[in-house]
């Protein structure tokens, strides 16, 4: 009798552990990443490929999975009510007299269902999920023997499946697609667990903002673009062009609505070494990138890559000029500010002065202030009338206003604090609180 039921506790322990193994199966193959099973497919991994292929075909394995747990089941519920009802009849009839099939079949039931539940379900299943491309690639093997032995039955099973969501019109399952927020989300996990440095997280999340940038927001302003006039000699703007320390110059004739081409300043020098007079600069015009100002900024930097060009003309949709984009402004997008040894330390845009207070440059963009500010939205930022806090403010007041003046918006108070001309030039930005707010309405 001992022996017996020691035989009996072996087997139910190996279909536990066949259980076991089907469920981590089932898991690991549903949440293994298909990039990294590749990688593993790359590095000759026959495993990793197997494993790609039941991917490819989730009908196949799912239903493999289901018939060996559904027998696995099915077996070990038989044989336990089979072998184990007489030795536990035996201890239990003299506590319970009638009742002891009763008592048997409770403590059966639980018995195995507990072992199922923990051994073959819950534990299996967490494991496979924590290493998802590991046990993919382990088990793509005898899972893909396994769904060859069972393709009648499969087979049969699937095409029932099929019928059924045909009739509930479910059979076109949606094409799943990884969205950037997916890889967002996949970036951030990464570099929460160590995968990636915090540099290249900020890199990826940068070049993702980019590719939704607009032209428009990364431009220069026509009102501090330095450019060569052709109509007056080099003389004359020679000293400013050498102030500025830009590289690249819009040539314009006029005024800047009258732009024919770019002067590099490299050109210009090897102009006045080559010869003892000065140069004509019609002669160092080369060809213009113009573009409209609602180009995105990714689009911008292929074009330039294509076309070997380092500045853009931007213009409007009337066509008129309305700043330059360089080079340097994109790649700053994605890595940051770049200072050369030409550059001068500049103010920061926005400077906290305490209080709840911040002293902003008018030129500071709305994405920088919305992260200072640690505001999701500002006022009528959807209807695109602004790209710096002094359009918002300029939007807000629908006039150009004058220094001291302010405006309360969505709780925050925008005061003027500098102009430079018709130019906004620094703004105060501060919370409203509570009794200031109680006061308004009063």
């Amino acid at each position: 009798m001992i022996t017996e039921l020691f035989l009996v506790g072996i087997i139910l322990l190996v279909l536990i552990l066949l259980n076991a193994m089907f469920a981590a199966t089932e898991m690991a193959l549903a949440t293994a990443r298909r990039s990294r099973l590749q990688n593993k497919v790359d590095e000759g991994h026959r495993g990793a490929l197997l494993a790609l292929k039941l991917q490819e075909d989730p009908n196949r394995f799912l239903s493999t999975v289901q018939v060996g747990i559904t027998l696995v089941g099915t077996l070990a519920a038989v044989l336990s009510g089979d072998r184990l009802e007489e030795p536990l009849l035996a201890v239990y009839e003299p506590w319970l007299g009638e009742w002891a099939r009763w008592g048997v079949m409770a403590t059966v039931v639980a018995g195995l269902s507990f072992l199922q539940l923990v051994l073959g379900e819950l534990v299996p299943k967490r494991v496979g999920i924590q290493y998802a491309d590991v046990l993919a690639a382990a088990l793509g093997r005898p899972m893909m023997f396994l769904s060859m032995l069972a393709r009648p039955l499969v087979f049969v099973l699937s095409g029932c499946t099929n019928a059924i969501l045909w009739v509930l019109r479910m059979h076109k399952a949606p094409e799943e697609t990884v969205t950037q927020e997916d890889i967002r989300h996949m970036v951030r996990e990464s570099a929460e667990h160590g995968e990636i440095q915090e540099q290249e997280e900020d890199l990826i999340h940068s070049v993702f903002d980019m590719g939704e940038k607009l032209v428009r927001q990364l431009r220069t302003p026509r009102t501090t673009v330095v450019g060569v006039d052709l109509d007056l000699d080099l003389d004359q703007q020679l000293p400013a062009l050498m102030e500025s320390g830009y590289s690249r110059f819009p040539a314009y004739r006029g005024n800047l609505d009258h732009i024919e081409g770019v002067v590099i300043a490299k050109d210009i020098f090897r102009a006045c070494l080559a010869s003892e007079t000065r140069p004509s600069l019609d002669g160092l015009v080369r060809e213009l990138l113009l573009v409209p100002e609602n180009t995105r900024a990714m689009a911008l930097l292929q074009l330039m890559k294509k076309k070997h060009q380092h500045l853009a003309v931007v213009v409007n949709e009337h066509g008129i000029f309305e700043g330059v984009v360089t080079l340097e402004d994109l790649v700053e997008e994605i890595v940051g500010d770049i200072q050369d040894e030409t550059d001068e330390e500049t103010d920061p845009d926005i400077v906290a002065t305490g209080g709840g207070r911040w002293l902003i440059s008018g030129k500071t963009p709305v994405e920088k202030l919305k992260e200072a500010l640690e505001v999701s939205s500002l006022p009528q930022e959807n209807e695109g009338h602004y790209d710096t806090i002094a359009g918002l403010v300029l939007a807000l007041m629908g006039r150009i206003p004058s220094t001291g003046e302010e405006i309360t918006a969505a709780g925050w108070i925008y005061r003027v604090v500098d102009m430079d001309g018709l130019r906004i030039d620094k703004v105060e930005v501060c919370k409203l609180d509570r009794d200031s707010a109680s006061d308004a309405k009063g």
